[in-house]
């Protein structure tokens, strides 16, 4: 059974013009120049804080007036691959409106070399896809307008 998430606290849930995840010197922001109501919550901490399955760290939700896009945030390290890992187990996990777009971030302290046939990552770039979404990995910091 997948987890709701109206029955976990979350921060904003009104209009923010910059909601913004962030741990140590990673970040991703959302520059918010429609306006739109958002919601993040704390996937990791959280909601999850006392599960052993790697989750991601945050998702964030931006409320447009057709639909809602949900943001999955992993801020990772060096490993990208295991960042794609967490992020899927995180979508397997929680519900969420099967007509959302979904987008999936990681962002890194700096990045090995991926090998980009590696099944997680394969499979996360495919799944976004399907959600009318992307992959992206940012180092250090992300920055995208909405």
């Amino acid at each position: 059974m997948k987890i709701n998430l109206n029955d976990f606290p979350f921060d904003y849930g009104v209009v923010v013009s910059n909601p913004t995840a962030k741990e140590g010197n990673r970040s991703f922001t959302l520059e918010n120049l429609s306006g739109y109501v958002t919601k993040k919550w704390s996937i990791d901490k959280v909601i999850f804080k006392d599960e052993v399955e790697q989750r991601c760290d945050y998702l964030i939700e931006v409320q447009k007036p057709d639909k809602s896009v949900y943001y999955w945030v992993e801020l990772k390290g060096k490993d990208v691959v295991k960042a794609c890992r967490q992020i899927l187990n995180s979508i397997r996990l929680v519900d969420v409106s099967e007509q959302a777009e979904q987008e999936a971030r990681v962002i890194t302290s700096g990045t090995n070399k991926i090998d980009i046939r590696t099944l997680d990552h394969v499979r996360l770039d495919k799944l976004m896809k399907i959600k009318r979404g992307s992959l992206r990995i940012y180092t250090n910091e992300g920055l995208e307008k909405i």
